[in-house]
């Protein structure tokens, strides 16, 4: 862990994280949009999701190396200390997380893989019970299930399921419907679970710090993965090269950051940090029009509108839910 002086944090306004997670969520997209393309042109799923990770390192090391030296230091003795947590932190929270999620673009369009994904909204919350929350945030009201909060997401949730009801019942068969489901519930549990065990180990760090730290620590897990891939389909070829460091500039270093940089200011208050997950949602929207205006796919339905409509209440009853505090202290 990093080893700092008693120090003072101006915390954003609730506000400011949620158009933080907004942003995020759009960059995010891009992942589902390019992932969905790799997929029509039966590129290997393997090196699609290993790539994104191996470009993440040098662009984040890059970041890193913008910070004080001092910063750095502490950086390095905190993944030196306790190597094994960062490769289990980022084995379950990146690992877990975004090659489940590749493996479903395979069988399933942008938009539906993006709204399956949304159970981690829930999914976030329902965490909440078995985080162990360190003395940073002692000042938690709650470490229980935020079930104002929840309700709300359940709302968006309706509005996702409204909004791609026409397509499932479209599908070829249940069988595909399985291939998508079925990795994305281990994805929507692995990657706020991944999230909130390094901010629990490590709440000095930046989000560019614990990103980083994450990906390093998902190397093995993304090595054994992409020799897999070799073995299977040979060495990737120039335009899913292209496309993979089109994601990890755009979802993996600047969604990823954005977002875990929201989760860290809201991390103390269970259900800010809840409505933070939950703007998440916003990938279907994004991830719906990257498909039409990028793959050619059709305009939505009326239902699917009414879909869209339930999805934007749901963001507002997060919004005007509640507001952060001003100021924590930090402690170590």
């Amino acid at each position: 862990m990093l080893h700092t002086q008693s120090t003072r944090f101006s915390t954003p306004s609730f506000l400011v994280t949620i158009i933080a997670g907004m942003v995020a969520s759009a960059f995010f997209s891009l992942t589902f949009v390019v992932n969905q393309a790799l997929g029509l042109a039966h590129d290997s799923w393997q090196w699609t999701a290993a790539l994104r990770y191996f470009f993440m390192v040098p662009l984040l090391w890059g970041l890193l190396y913008l910070t004080p030296r001092s910063r750095r230091r502490l950086f390095w003795i905190a993944l030196s200390e306790h190597p094994w947590r960062w490769i289990g932190g980022g084995t379950i929270g990146f690992g877990l997380f975004y090659a489940p999620l590749t493996i479903a673009a395979q069988y399933g369009p942008a938009w539906l893989v993006a709204g399956t994904w949304q159970l981690t909204i829930i999914m976030g919350g329902l965490l909440e019970p078995v985080v162990k929350r360190t003395r940073i945030h002692a000042r938690s009201l709650s470490q229980g299930i935020p079930w104002r909060t929840l309700f709300n997401s359940m709302v968006i949730l309706a509005g996702v399921s409204l909004l791609q009801w026409d397509h499932f019942r479209h599908l070829s068969s249940w069988h595909n419907t399985a291939n998508v489901v079925g990795p994305i519930i281990l994805a929507a549990v692995a990657y706020p679970l991944g999230n909130r065990m390094m901010i629990t180990y490590a709440p000095q760090m930046s989000a560019t710090e614990r990103t980083l730290g994450m990906t390093l620590g998902s190397l093995p897990f993304w090595g054994t993965v992409a020799f897999w891939g070799l073995m299977e389909r040979g060495w990737p070829q120039e335009p899913q090269i292209i496309q993979s460091v089109i994601v990890a500039i755009g979802s993996g270093v600047i969604a990823t950051v954005l977002f875990y940089w929201a989760t860290q200011h809201a991390f103390a208050h269970p259900e800010q940090l809840a409505a933070i997950e939950a703007t998440q949602s916003g990938e279907v929207l994004f991830s719906l029009i990257g498909s039409m205006v990028f793959l050619g796919q059709s305009w939505p339905s009326p239902v699917s509108m009414g879909g869209v409509a339930l999805i934007i209440l749901g963001m507002i009853l997060h919004s005007l839910q509640r507001k952060t505090t001003s100021t924590f202290s930090v402690k170590t």
